[in-house]
């Protein structure tokens, strides 16, 4: 018993240290800044409809649905779960063919593969010297047989052999009319040619013939700009 008592004693006085002491704690003695909120910042979150949540949801049309279900349709083409990686690999193989086709349909392979059939002037000139023809019994005869789109053809070639040969521009094989349009900016010519140059390319690269009243009209247009005497200077 005497030494349950001990014990006792021992651990209330023990307890009674420790609830006793108190801790040093040191003072806050830091700044304290008081914020408040910026009234017109509220009064904006208020009036702006995007933060009214017990407003009236907005009411769809059936277009609006369908653009929305369209629209997530799509997304998810460009995702890479499920069967998307396929379908956009269809898709891409579809866009090719189509390609294709158009391609074929439209005869654009004749820019890379020469087309004599429709082309016959321009292979006949285009690998000669232009100084060499003789344009006007050339054109002559194209008139008479009313052709005229080949006739615009040699008009157009006549008219860069006496810009040449009046050292106005500078001729080549591998030139195009945008870069004689170029050497002409600074000329009395400019002007002219530059039009003239509509005519051709609208006759010659446009693939149609024209009628007689049309190619009268172009044919004029050549004869004034030959007797021009500015040309000769």
């Amino acid at each position: 018993m005497k030494n349950f008592f001990l014990v006792l004693f021992f651990c209330f006085f023990a307890t009674n240290k420790i609830f006793s002491t108190t801790p040093n704690v040191p003072t806050d003695t830091s700044l304290v800044k008081v914020r408040h909120f910026d009234s017109l910042q509220v009064l904006d979150f208020q009036r702006n409809a995007e933060f009214q949540y017990d407003r009236t949801p907005p009411s769809y049309t059936l277009w609006d649905e369908i653009k929305m279900w369209l629209l997530r349709k799509f997304s998810k083409l460009f995702s890479d779960k499920g069967i998307a990686p396929y379908i956009r690999f269809l898709l891409i193989l579809g866009l090719i063919g189509f390609l294709i086709w158009v391609f074929l349909k439209t005869k654009m392979q004749g820019i890379f593969v020469f087309d004599r059939k429709n082309s016959d002037v321009e292979y006949e000139t285009l690998t000669e010297n232009i100084h060499q023809l003789d344009f006007d019994t050339m054109i002559q005869n194209e008139i008479q047989t009313q052709n005229f789109r080949k006739a615009t053809r040699l008009l157009y070639l006549k008219m860069l052999k006496i810009l040449t040969d009046n050292n106005l521009i500078e001729w080549s094989l591998h030139k195009t009319n945008n870069d004689y349009i170029f050497e002409l900016r600074q000329s009395l010519h400019y002007q002219d040619f530059k039009k003239l140059t509509k005519y051709y390319e609208f006759v010659w690269y446009g693939n149609f013939n024209i009628s007689k009243t049309h190619f009268e009209d172009i044919f004029n247009s050549f004869l004034t700009f030959f007797k021009n005497e500015k040309v000769k200077n």
